[in-house]
């Protein structure tokens, strides 16, 4: 998840295959999980809010969370970063 945070805007070939391969392990994880997004009820700002939590801490912050918690913060990281990518 960590390598995720950051989106590189690099026009190197290496760079847009690694970039090319985020985004299609971003939507896998996104199609899997997009059946629950309208249950937590967070809206746009609810998932950037999260989101932004995710980006700004590290892994070791979001292993203290509460488990249901850190499930939270992870499919609204998982969504921002998907709807980031450009399309």
């Amino acid at each position: 998840m960590t390598l995720l945070k950051k989106l590189s805007q690099s026009t190197k070939p290496t760079q847009i295959k690694e970039r090319t391969d985020d985004f299609l392990y971003i939507s896998e994880l996104y199609a899997n999980l997009k059946p629950l997004i309208p249950a937590l009820g967070l809206g746009y700002e609810g998932i950037r809010y999260f989101a932004n939590a995710v980006i700004k801490s590290d892994i070791f912050q979001l292993n203290q969370r509460h488990e249901e918690d850190r499930y939270v913060h992870v499919v609204a990281f998982i969504t921002h970063q998907y709807y980031r990518f450009p399309g």
